[in-house]
């Protein structure tokens, strides 16, 4: 999932050449001991501008692994960096995957927003990256009280601080920093995706980008699939686990399963308005059809990320 989402990101940023040129662009990351976005910003990409950032002690490890010499490591928190970052030097891309819980670290995260939200020049993009792992029952409801500046009314409920619920939460916590930290910046805030995924820790990420032009955001609504200004919107990846020869079945088939989605889905509706027992219908008639089971959040899943999936082969050496 975590695979797929990269991919999904820089598919989108290949998009957004369309409007904008991003060859002299800088990108700022946490790429830690594995450089994986890193890598692939540099071959999708073509950026060569690359700066990481962590505040471990292990210097060594970072500099030894980077993939590319033309890297630079900082070893600082974001919160120092993004402190002292020529803004107007180049415009950026900044992917911020933070590692630790946003329970435990939101007062740096948002501080963290909060000097994006200031500086961000025209045509920059930022994504942020937090483990949405739940508030223990006792810290809930001073959860809500000690963020409730940036909590909207209808999210401010007990209801939101469980498992199911936390991201909503966050992401509402996340767009109404940078709404309200955006105000005196001449480029304006505008939340362009998000999404939520689970590699055993459940994650959030959401994406901005900063433009005073309408005309602009117009052209970014129509470039990809997944771009969504709603500041509730969350997109789920979530990959079924399956079999290289489930794989093959799959792919061969994309366009089939892709009418029977729609054409059933439609056709249970109009008889069906209940919305559980319209799926449950679909995914029994989708399920005769096919030559596997999967349920239909699945089928519909693999559908829509289908290109981005990673494949990993295991080697006897």
């Amino acid at each position: 999932n975590k695979q797929v989402e990269r991919k999904l990101l820089l598919d989108l940023l290949l998009h957004f050449r369309e409007i904008i040129n991003l060859n002299n662009y800088t990108y700022l990351g946490m790429g830690s001991v594995f450089y994986y976005d890193f890598i692939l910003v540099h071959r999708v990409l073509g950026l060569n501008k690359l700066i990481s950032i962590d505040s471990k002690e292990t210097v060594k490890r970072f500099n030894f692994n980077k993939p590319y010499d033309f890297i630079d490591f900082e070893n600082i928190t974001t919160t120092k960096y993004l402190a002292k970052y020529d803004w107007q030097k180049n415009n950026s891309i900044i992917w911020l995957d933070y590692d630790s819980q946003f329970s435990k670290g939101a007062d740096s995260i948002i501080n963290d927003i909060k000097i994006l939200a200031k500086n961000c020049v025209k045509n920059d993009l930022v994504f942020l990256t937090v483990n949405t792992y739940p508030l223990q029952e006792n810290q809930k409801q001073a959860f809500l009280d000690k963020y409730a500046q940036y909590i909207s009314v209808e999210f401010n409920k007990l209801s939101f601080t469980s498992k199911n619920n936390f991201p909503r939460l966050i992401q509402n916590i996340i767009h109404n920093v940078f709404i309200s930290e955006n105000l005196y910046n001449k480029f304006r805030y505008n939340k362009i995706c998000s999404f939520l995924y689970s590699d055993g820790a459940l994650m959030f990420t959401l994406g901005c980008f900063f433009t005073d032009d309408k005309e602009q955001l117009k052209k970014v609504k129509k470039l990809h699939p997944c771009i969504s200004f709603s500041p509730t919107n969350i997109q789920t990846i979530e990959i079924p686990h399956i079999t290289y020869k489930e794989k093959h079945y799959l792919d061969s088939n994309i366009i089939q399963l892709t009418k029977w989605v729609r054409y059933y889905s439609r056709k249970v509706k109009k008889t069906e308005p209940n919305e559980e027992l319209a799926k449950k219908k679909v995914e029994e008639i989708l399920n005769q059809k096919m030559e596997i089971e999967l349920n239909l959040s699945q089928i519909k899943n693999y559908i829509e990320n289908y290109r981005f999936m990673p494949q990993y082969y295991e080697g006897m050496i």
